[in-house]
């Protein structure tokens, strides 16, 4: 009887152990991701040294488009009213919500301000195909070694969930320029998961969390309202002036002909850019962030779902470590001990 029970021990001892070791195989490609590495280098490098020329293209194409619409019309560049709804949603987001979240300007909002004529090519923009998806494989590539790299079991863990983000941004990436080009997305899949042992966290401690989150979460928000406040009238004159730059280029603009069309254009846009570019870096959003963060800790905490799985993780800590003490306790007990 001792014996068999120590045979079934020791079976499943060495399953587990072989189990571990085909898990953990010693040949992790590391060639042949850095091969690949190396082809997504290479390539990145190859199509970066036509951004001067497709600047220079552009930049050509664009001229040509606003000389021809004014030739045919005789219209002055201005900006659109979408710039003056700009400031105006800017100012009563603050108004109503104290430190204004990033979503009440939306990217529609940003994208309406804009100088008119619109030319068709626009050699800001560069190639941004190649910025977007040139970055989102390189992360890949880099989730890719670290999980190769990973030398101890935390690294690993770790590799694993670099993997997963780089993994879902790329994809992102990919369907977002197939939408571009009216053709069908790729299909999302599912992450990859890394089994760790079981772990469980004190009650005494959770509790302690969600009471201090629940109690602090009006103050946070008190705080951050308080100093968006001073941010706004610190912030403001940067605004302003910004704005008015923009109204003096487009007076300018009224003397524009031929000669200079150009040049009175390119001067509205970049206007335009810094005005656009200065409420999007208004410093009151950083501090709607501490609410929504904040926020968003004391809701996970809150969540009865949450409260519910960690309870059922200690059952299962604590049901397991009474199996192994019983296990334990029979086969000392057949062994005479």
């Amino acid at each position: 009887m001792v014996s068999q029970r120590l045979t079934q021990v020791s079976f499943a001892s060495l399953l587990a152990v072989g189990l571990s070791l085909g898990a953990c195989s010693p040949y992790v490609y590391k060639e042949e991701i850095a091969t690949f590495r190396n082809g997504v280098k290479d390539s990145l490098q190859s199509f970066g040294a036509l951004q001067p020329q497709y600047t220079a293209w552009a930049t050509e194409q664009r001229n040509r488009q606003l000389l021809t619409a004014f030739d045919q019309t005789g219209v002055v560049p201005s900006t659109s009213e979408g710039c003056l709804q700009l400031r105006q949603k800017y100012e009563l987001a603050f108004t109503e919500s104290g430190a204004p979240a990033g979503e009440l300007l939306s990217a529609a909002d940003y994208a309406a301000c804009t100088v008119t004529p619109v030319p068709r090519t626009d050699p800001n923009k560069g190639l941004p195909n190649l910025q977007a998806l040139g970055g989102a494989l390189n992360a890949y590539v880099a989730g890719l070694e670290a999980v190769t790299n990973a030398g101890d079991e935390a690294a690993l863990q770790d590799a694993f969930g670099a993997l997963n983000t780089s993994a879902k941004s790329l994809l992102a990436t990919v369907n977002e320029e197939l939408a571009k080009r009216s053709e069908p997305a790729l299909e999302a899949f599912g992450s990859l998961v890394y089994q760790a042992g079981l772990t469980y966290l004190r009650q005494r401690r959770f509790d302690a969390l969600k009471q201090a989150v629940n109690v602090n979460d009006p103050v946070v928000g008190k705080a951050a309202d308080l100093l968006a406040e001073a941010a706004f009238d610190i912030y403001g004159p940067t605004v302003t002036d910004r704005a008015q730059a923009l109204e003096a280029a487009e007076r300018k603009a009224l003397q524009a002909d031929a000669a200079n069309y150009v040049a009175v254009w390119s001067d509205i846009d970049k206007a335009r850019a810094a005005y656009v570019g200065a409420i999007q870096d208004s410093p009151v959003y950083a501090f709607h962030r501490i609410k929504t963060t904040h926020s968003a800790l004391r809701a996970s905490l809150n969540d009865p779902a949450n409260r519910e799985q960690l309870e059922a993780l200690y059952e299962n800590a604590a049901a397991l470590k009474k199996a192994a003490e019983a296990a334990l306790k029979v086969v000392q007990q057949d062994e005479g001990q």
